[in-house]
């Protein structure tokens, strides 16, 4: 069967399309880095909010095909629609749902808005169907917007520092040049806005319904990754990082999974972790979540 041709859309430093073909071998290769025999699987059930692309899916990948986990996957994914592509992460799941059905795992896709109530009840439906009780619960999402499920109001995120500008490179996706950018620094009113929408306020409600429902298992791990940055390597970077998103949204993060932790400190074990290298952390903590 032929390719489709794909020209690439570029806005800023974003790809606005993506080649399904080119996704899916991705997913692939991440699979074949991820997998590991049977003999060493552990089972269980995974959510992962976040799950269509960057690390939601590296973690999904890894619990799949590394420890023989079902998983349940939220993500909100653009279908393919007249004179356009599918989003990169409708393109991901399809591979990743492909390969798991194939080797015999559950793999549960709930495409929408995770911030909602209406996802979150579509999930907790599935769970009960289909997998049972959730051994880990993956945090991994990052949003432009996010309309908070009580009030109704919507806040938007941004990605800038706190006290002042900073000078960084990035790369010119047209010309595929390094170049010099400058990332402003973010007011009073979009910081509160970035903790609205990437503040953990979500996490406490998806795992507080799974308490409530009797879907988060005994001893559970519940991972929130954040964006703690580098703290030496790049002086310019580390101003970006540390001095903006990271006070931004992490410590309500943490918060968060503290606040819940102790709710329930007979049940779930909480963590928040750096999205330095999933696969890395995965491996060495992921046999005492079952």
């Amino acid at each position: 069967m032929r390719e489709p041709l794909v020209s690439p859309r570029i806005r800023g430093f974003i790809a606005t399309n993506a080649h399904p073909t080119g996704c899916a071998r991705n997913v692939e290769r991440q699979i074949d880095r991820a997998r590991r025999a049977r003999d060493g699987w552990t089972g269980g059930n995974a959510l992962i909010l976040g799950a269509s692309s960057g690390y939601g899916l590296a973690t999904r990948i890894v619990a799949a095909f590394g420890y023989g986990m079902n998983t349940l996957g939220v993500g909100f994914q653009r279908p393919a629609r007249s004179g356009r592509t599918a989003s990169a992460g409708a393109y991901n799941t399809a591979a990743f749902s492909a390969a798991a059905t194939a080797d015999g795992l559950e793999a549960v896709n709930v495409r929408g808005d995770a911030f909602s109530g209406e996802v979150l009840r579509e999930a907790l439906t599935h769970l009960r169907a289909r997998l049972g009780t959730v051994d880990l619960v993956i945090y991994s999402l990052a949003a432009l917007m996010r309309t908070d499920p009580v009030s109704g109001v919507t806040h938007r995120s941004v990605l800038k520092t706190i006290g002042g500008p900073a000078t960084e490179k990035t790369i010119n996706l047209r010309t595929e040049e390094v170049v010099p950018i400058e990332v402003p620094s973010a007011s009073e009113r979009e910081i509160a806005d970035t903790i609205a929408v990437m503040g953990g306020s979500d996490l406490e409600r998806w795992v507080t319904a799974l308490l409530h429902t009797g879907l988060l298992a005994r001893n559970a791990r519940v991972i929130a990754y954040s964006y703690s940055g580098p703290t030496s390597r790049n002086r310019s970077t580390c101003a970006a990082r540390w001095a903006g998103p990271r006070r931004t949204w992490r410590p309500p993060a943490v918060a968060s999974t503290r606040a819940f932790g102790r709710r329930s400190a007979d049940g779930a074990t909480r963590r928040s972790t750096s999205r330095s290298s999933p696969r890395r952390r995965w491996r060495s903590r992921s046999s005492r979540s079952t």
